[in-house]
């Protein structure tokens, strides 16, 4: 990195009232028909962070990379601050594309070139002559420089906090599980964004009100360990912008840290396919601390009769096309739900809250759970991959080994009809199929 620069002492020399190049710099400018004078001007307004207007900032690019493709011949003694300036410029206004909505492809290509920009920076920087900084804004360009890498540093050390909170799977209680919920239904909300929750937490809220329940005997059915959440966009152009409102918005009430991923990362059939570099990002995962909380929010959009998360669009220059991909969010019905599974919302009870819910959740639910989740039975307990699956410490409870009771499922039948008493969405619909009498209570799954 260039950081030690910034404190060479005579980088502190006062910026002369007017522009002026070098002998070499006029030259190359002549021989180049570039113009450096102007990128100095501009670049000294840009860098000292007083305001260009579109045209202005449109040329400073346009100059910049004239700088930038005329490299070879600016350095290493022509007119190396030239490049410096230039590439410092460029490596601002990629890092500053990184803010967007870019897919896999878009966004490597956007990394390329800031590597591409930095490693001629460190070319240039060396050679540009000392007597030639109080004229090129040398010293504010290694500035912006450093507080861009800081920030992506900030970032990948986000990023592992994240994973590593993530390895270590806390357990959280029905009150956190609540009180996360609130969080999301006061920031939605306020946002005015349809939402509802799915997976481990839409099962929680239909089989008991909240994030577990008592069944006989004491025992105690945890179903979820997290939050996870659906949130419509309008579009995909305006997820940038909604994603910082709800990272703003979540920080407010607590949450450290708000990261953007890809649903296609957990369910793509091959790490090496052409299409894993058309995916975006499309989830937002957050944490708080004291305590530790998780939240996953996986965003859709509709398009007719359908909602999607993903859509595969070719870039340009391999030909044009695009298409829903079987990956992601809703991997499990080839990429689609119907928005009549959603819409009109249903309420769910979530403690002392309710929250929405889609209108029909089966259907919801058998397109985005995991493969090996078996969904035949939602309404009981799934024992069996409890078992199996032993990561948080409730799956090592002592009753899973002895399996459900049918006193236990006639607990589950009477709170689904509390839960239709009080005019919430239940297990009702679907705990009928589930009891088979004639098997034994070890044999039963969801």
């Amino acid at each position: 990195m260039l950081l030690h620069w910034a404190a060479v002492p005579c980088l502190l020399l006062p910026l002369a009232a007017h522009a002026h190049l070098s002998a070499t710099c006029s030259s190359s400018a002549r021989h180049l028909r570039l113009n450096l004078t102007g990128l100095m001007t501009l670049a000294r307004r840009g860098f000292g962070q007083r305001d260009l207007d579109i045209d202005g900032a449109n040329y400073l690019a346009y100059l910049a990379k004239e700088a930038f493709d005329h490299r070879s011949h600016l350095l290493p003694h022509a007119c190396p601050c030239a490049v410096a300036v230039a590439c410092a410029w460029r490596y601002a206004q990629f890092a500053r594309g990184l803010e967007g909505d870019l897919a896999q492809h878009d966004l490597a290509a956007v990394y390329h070139h800031m590597l591409q920009q930095e490693k001629v920076l460190k070319q240039a920087v060396p050679a540009c002559p000392l007597v030639e900084i109080r004229w090129w804004p040398v010293q504010k360009a290694l500035q912006m420089h450093t507080a861009i890498v800081q920030r992506l540093l900030r970032l990948a050390k986000e990023i592992e906090q994240w994973a590593d909170s993530w390895r270590q799977e806390p357990t959280i209680t029905d009150e956190q599980h609540e009180a996360a919920l609130a969080d999301v239904s006061a920031v939605f909300e306020s946002i005015g964004l349809e939402w509802w929750p799915t997976r481990g937490t839409l099962i929680s809220l239909l089989r008991h009100g909240k994030r577990s329940g008592l069944l006989s005997k004491g025992k105690v059915d945890v179903v979820d360990h997290d939050v996870d959440v659906m949130l419509a966009l309008p579009s995909r152009q305006d997820w940038p912008v909604i994603r910082d409102s709800v990272v703003r918005r979540m920080a407010e009430r607590g949450w450290h840290s708000c990261l953007e991923w890809y649903s296609t990362s957990a369910t793509k059939q091959s790490y090496k396919a052409v299409t894993d570099h058309l995916a975006y990002g499309d989830v937002l995962m957050c944490s708080r601390k004291n305590p530790d909380v998780s939240l996953d929010i996986a965003t859709y959009v509709t398009e007719g009769s359908i909602v999607y998360a993903q859509k595969y669009c070719l870039p340009h220059n391999l030909g044009s096309g695009c298409w829903l991909p079987h990956e992601g969010t809703f991997h499990q019905s080839r990429g689609k739900l119907r928005a009549a599974a959603i819409r009109p919302l249903g309420r769910c009870k979530a403690g002392a809250i309710s929250v929405p819910c889609p209108r029909r959740p089966l259907e919801a639910l058998k397109a985005s759970l995991p493969s090996t989740a078996n969904v035949t039975c939602i309404a009981l307990p799934d024992v069996a991959q409890r078992l199996q699956r032993d990561r948080w410490q409730s799956d090592k409870d002592e009753w899973l080994s002895d399996g459900l009771t049918q006193e236990d499922v006639d607990i589950l039948r009477s709170r689904a009809l509390e839960l239709d008493r009080q005019g919430y969405m239940s297990m009702t619909p679907y705990i009928s199929d589930c009891w088979v009498p004639e098997k034994g209570a070890a044999d039963l799954r969801e």
